[in-house]
């Protein structure tokens, strides 16, 4: 019985690993920045706090190999093309830069940023309430456009009524 167990889970580890849905802890730094309809691949978080300077970010975590990922994709080009001008959509892959200290498990992983406070990111929720917890805003999985941009919509509403420093 518990060679069955452990057999099960070995598969599914396996099965987890070849899709590509897993985070990763590479640490390449010096892949550059790169332009996809509107999209703004990460290299390093000094790209994510670049653009706040300029408002929110919408930030996606993935891997060109989870099938996910590439589901999500187009929904994150259109809302790039939406907001161009008003917000940052940007998209980590764990497969050439890691997952840049924000502790990713499973991908697609998405959030929006406002700012950041006492040198700490500041997230909006989903609700349209900020917080500097990350699990509390995060989308795992395949996300529908409308929940990722009306919680966009409530971080460009956020920041033209504080002072959050971006």
């Amino acid at each position: 019985m518990h060679k069955n167990i452990l057999h099960l889970m070995f598969t599914i580890v396996i099965v987890l690993a070849i899709s590509g849905c897993v985070g990763s802890d590479v640490n390449d730094t010096d892949i550059p920045s790169q332009d996809r309809a509107g999209i703004i691949h990460v290299a390093s978080l000094g790209d994510i706090n670049a653009a706040l300077e300029s408002g929110a970010v919408l930030v996606e975590i993935g891997s060109e190999r989870c099938p996910t990922c590439k589901a999500q994709m187009p929904i994150m080009e259109e809302i790039a093309a939406e907001y161009e001008g008003r917000a940052s959509v940007m998209y980590i892959d764990t497969a050439k830069v890691g997952a840049l200290g924000f502790g990713v498990r499973y991908v697609p992983d998405s959030f929006v940023i406002v700012g950041i406070e006492n040198k700490t990111y500041v997230y909006m929720k989903p609700d349209g309430q900020i917080t500097s917890n990350r699990e509390e805003a995060r989308f795992v999985g395949l996300t529908r456009k409308a929940v990722l941009t009306q919680t966009l919509d409530h971080a460009l509403e956020e920041l033209n009524r504080s002072s959050l420093q971006v």
